[in-house]
């Protein structure tokens, strides 16, 4: 029986993301982990599930009720599309992984202050899926191109 590799969706998320690959500043991730806190998106539950020969885990950031929320801390006004982008695919992947049919993706803007709470939506399992069937692919095909395969 092969043992199953473990690997939480933030890391798949940098795979499916490259630009979060890049040194975001210890700052902007100090001030959202503060945002989270003060706002208490501070869930503890975590979530694991078996695809293909990995166990995927993840921690959602707030679950209310039925539904899986998803909170981003975004500092420019150019920067909330993208990062709605990621979150929902985030959130999207947390509902496979815990059997969640809702999420919610909602936005703090650091400039205002503000927090905007995002609509319910329907989980797309077939979507999350080929979501964590590409990051893994990505993953995969970095790892044999640094073993120099």
């Amino acid at each position: 029986m092969t043992k199953l590799k473990q690997i939480g969706v933030s890391t798949l998320m940098k795979y499916l993301f490259p630009e979060l690959l890049s040194n975001i500043p210890d700052y902007y991730l100090q001030i959202g982990s503060m945002v989270h806190r003060k706002l208490g998106y501070t869930n503890a539950k975590a979530f694991a599930r078996k695809f293909k020969n990995y166990l995927i885990l993840g921690v959602p950031d707030l679950i209310e009720e039925d539904v899986i929320v998803e909170l981003k801390t975004y500092f420019t006004r150019n920067g909330k599309k993208k990062t709605e982008e990621r979150a929902d695919v985030q959130a999207n992947i947390y509902c496979w992984l815990s059997g969640f049919r809702y999420y919610r993706v909602d936005t703090y803007n650091y400039q205002d202050g503000k927090l905007n709470i995002g609509e319910v939506k329907k989980a797309n399992y077939k979507r999350a899926m080929k979501s964590l069937e590409e990051a893994i692919e990505r993953k995969e095909k970095i790892e044999k191109i640094l073993k120099g395969e």
